[in-house]
């Protein structure tokens, strides 16, 4: 069975999502930031971050936007992502924290939860 759900998120929803992860230091424990770009309004448009890669040993690079915050939801949402229900109610109620804002990030970034 295959179930699809509506999740209204407008480009400004997902600079605040991505103020929120960079705020609330959500990623801080895997990644460190390298640079950030805001707005006048002080909402991250983009996020560069360096990751240290325990499984390969390298270090890798990314830019986080706003698309990647769409692409994350997204992928949380696919019924064979593997993460706690808890999470997927949170993002449905807005009720975002820094573990749902983590969750989100290595969903577009990696496909998966890597970290934590």
């Amino acid at each position: 069975m295959k179930i699809e759900i509506e999740y209204p998120l407008t480009v400004n929803g997902m600079y605040e999502i991505l103020t929120d992860a960079f705020e609330s230091g959500s990623i801080d424990y895997w990644a460190i930031t390298i640079d950030y770009a805001k707005d006048s309004d002080h909402n991250i448009l983009e996020w560069k971050i360096l990751e240290s890669d325990e499984r390969d040993g390298k270090e890798h690079k990314y830019v986080i936007g706003a698309h990647a915050i769409e692409k994350g939801i997204k992928r949380i949402f696919k019924s064979d992502f593997k993460v706690d229900e808890q999470i997927k109610m949170d993002i449905l109620n807005n009720e975002m924290d820094s573990t749902a804002y983590d969750c989100i990030i290595q969903a577009a970034l990696f496909g998966e939860l890597v970290y934590g």
